[in-house]
Order: structure tokens, then sequence, then C-alpha cells
């Protein structure tokens, strides 16, 4: 499980590539949720996922904007992959952090949800130019929102356990 840039890892530690790669033939996590992260890399073999994933994301999120995960849930569903997407109405990023129950702007917060980043030969490309992505890329903007939304945390724990209850009981 992982939130935000975290979620990334959650998402594509669950690739079969990567776990041949960097993990033990042995041991597999059993499910991987990604909590408001972006899901807008395209990675080679990307939905060859192993396990049951689960998508958390708020509708109003200006930081890891809600379509890339999305759109890769719904590819993978239509490769006959076990994930869901849930996303709630009105919640932005951080959504379940009640430290910011006042909303925040974050000048510094980095989005690259306009950034198209492909892997080409094991290294993140931006799409529009040809060269390894960075996040001084033009495509990437600053200022973002954070702010807790009571009830999507709600409905977000209640998802979770959900979700591993009926992982857990396959």
């Amino acid at each position: 499980m992982g939130f935000s840039r975290g979620g990334q890892s959650s998402t594509y530690s669950n690739l079969e590539r990567f776990r041949k790669s960097h993990g033990s033939p042995d041991v597999q996590l059993a499910a991987h949720i990604n909590v408001y992260a972006n899901c807008g890399w395209s990675l080679k073999d990307d939905d060859q996922v192993m396990k049951p994933m689960l998508f958390l994301h708020g509708s109003a999120d200006d930081w890891a904007l809600p379509a890339s995960c999305r759109e890769y849930a719904a590819r993978l569903f239509k490769a006959g992959k076990d994930v869901r997407f849930v996303e709630y109405p009105d919640a932005q990023h951080a959504y379940d952090a009640p430290a910011f129950k006042t909303p925040l702007k974050v000048a510094a917060g980095q989005k690259w949800s306009d950034c198209r980043v492909g892997e080409e030969n094991g290294v993140l490309t931006n799409k529009d130019t040809g060269q390894p992505f960075a996040f001084s890329d033009a495509c990437v903007k600053k200022g973002t929102t954070v702010a807790y939304n009571e009830e999507a945390a709600k409905k977000s724990f209640e998802e979770v356990k959900t979700f591993l209850k009926e992982v857990f009981s396959k």
C-alpha cells in the first residue's frame, strides 16, 4: 500500500518483470493498493501484473489526476486482471490526512500529469521531447492543493478493509 509517490511504487511493484529483476522468486505481495498516485507512465509490459490491485482517488485531486489511474485500471481490467478503481467525489490529494482540515496550497508541489512519459530501453523518456524525463521538463507544472475529506477517508478505509478481506479469503 502506498500513498502519492509511494502509490506509484506499490503499483509498479506488481509488475512481473520488476519482481523477477528486484524481488525474491519465492516471495510475492498478496495485493497492491495505490492511494492518490499518478499512473501516467507507460512502462514496458505494464499490463503484466500478478496480484489484485486497488486504486483509490479523489475526483478533485489536482496533484495526481485520477484519470491516469482510471485509464490504467480500465486497461488492466480489460486484460482480465483483478483490479478495482474507486473515485471519491470532491476529494483532493491527501484526502485521508486530518492535518489538512484547512486546505493547503502547495506552491512547489510538482505535478506531471500533463507529461507523456514512456519507457525506452529502461529509461523514462518524455515522449514530446524524446529526451530522458526530468522534473525540470516544461510539462511539469507547480501548484497543488491538499485537503482532508472525512467522508472520503472513511469510505477509503472501508474499501481497503473489504478489498483485503476478499484477497485473503481466496
